[in-house]
């Protein structure tokens, strides 16, 4: 009766999450390789113009302790 509505709901419910869970995992791998590809444009781009890497990378360690 309610005990088994009650298991299967919580079954139900389980699966949804653990799908949730799937889908975040993926959407931050996604978001990651894309800053990582910026981050080498960007890197190549800064090369071509003169620029250090290590400078933008000293600017941005600066704006991560801002936040």
């Amino acid at each position: 009766g309610l005990l088994k509505v009650a298991v299967e709901n919580a079954r139900a419910q389980d699966k949804q999450i653990q799908a949730e869970k799937r889908e975040l995992k993926m959407e931050l791998y996604r978001e990651r390789e894309m800053r990582e590809s910026l981050e080498r444009q960007l890197n190549s781009e800064l090369q071509s113009r003169g620029w250090k890497y290590h400078l933008f990378q000293s600017f941005r360690a600066g704006k991560k302790d801002q936040k």
